[in-house]
């Protein structure tokens, strides 16, 4: 297991075997399933740190790279990140899921194995199932980083943060949630900030601005 990961070293030994854990149990769903994965993606940065950033799972880039936000995505996260007068290496980055959602791409060709390499499988979105497999283990990644603020990017993180933490509690979209910070229970002092993923600034350009306000306010917490 290829691992990122600077700083405490009990932290990084801990962390490694949630991971471990998290891969078990996710081929063992996979194998039943069907459903397709080129490889894993683990969290990457200062164990120490006290922001941790969590987004929906890797893409076709962060499965090739091996680094979370590596693509089209992580150059606009990069940007962002500025104008919360931080620094991507000062922050723990992270994924709800930790491997590929993909599915075969139309036209391409089964073999007997059902492998495929990353350019013939497109995303597909999570399924409940996976959300609440990879919810209890975040939780356990959390729980061992405990930063200060926890940073979540869309609705899929959200929604596996309300699983583990608010279980009896409705959960919010990010449309309902964005720009506001709540205490999260079960750490002595952390703080849950959501803000929208910087894909969908992709798809919806007019968004920015809305964006911007976010990430400068969660600037002005840090």
């Amino acid at each position: 297991m290829t691992l990122n990961l600077r700083g405490d070293q009990k932290k990084i030994a801990q962390i490694k075997a949630v991971y471990e854990d998290y891969k078990a149990a996710s081929l063992s769903y996979l194998d039943e399933s069907g459903i397709y994965t080129p490889g894993f993606v683990w969290g990457c940065g200062d164990v120490s740190s006290e922001v941790v950033l969590i987004g929906e799972a890797p893409g076709k880039d962060e499965v090739e790279t091996g680094i979370p936000f590596a693509g089209k995505a992580g150059s606009i996260l990069n940007r962002f990140i500025e104008l919360a007068s931080c620094k991507r290496e000062d922050m723990f980055i992270t994924n709800t899921i930790k491997y590929r959602l993909s599915r075969p791409r139309a036209g391409s060709l089964p073999t007997m194995i059902p492998v495929y390499d990353n350019k013939s499988l497109s995303n597909r979105p999570a399924s409940s199932k996976e959300i609440a497999l990879a919810s209890s283990y975040l939780r356990e990644e959390l729980l061992i980083l405990s930063p200060r603020y926890i940073v979540t990017l869309g609705n899929t993180p959200l929604r596996a943060i309300f699983m583990s933490f608010f279980p009896d509690e409705k959960v919010k979209t990010v449309g309902d949630f964005h720009g506001n910070i709540s205490k999260l229970p079960g750490f002595n002092d952390t703080y849950l900030y959501p803000v929208f993923h910087p894909a969908s600034l992709i798809y919806n350009p007019a968004a920015e601005p809305l964006y911007t306000e976010d990430l400068i306010k969660l600037g002005s917490f840090l």
